[in-house]
């Protein structure tokens, strides 16, 4: 997320920055709405059971978060233009 926001901030589009977050913000609270909204298309690829994948409305952004019990964690927010299983598993 950090990147993302300073990628547009040095791009100088603070705006875009500020959009970028608040966009994150509704997506974790529709998330937290729905839990299983997310597609667990990359959960076999990643060899990691259950993790769910949500694209972000208006940026090229996917978060990846996986359910405990009435929690939801956000493990990685990437660009979808990443080549995303090694991206992911990176530290």
């Amino acid at each position: 997320m950090n990147a993302a926001t300073d990628h547009y901030v040095a791009q100088g589009n603070t705006k875009a920055a500020l959009s970028f977050v608040d966009t994150l913000e509704e997506a974790k609270t529709l998330l937290s709405k729905h839990p299983h909204l997310g597609s667990l298309r990359f959960a076999v690829e990643l060899n990691i059971a259950e993790i769910r994948a949500f694209t972000l409305q208006r940026f090229p952004y996917i978060i990846f978060y996986t359910l405990f019990a009435d929690t939801i964690r956000i493990h990685r927010v990437l660009h979808t233009a990443r080549d995303i299983p090694p991206r992911f598993l990176e530290n």
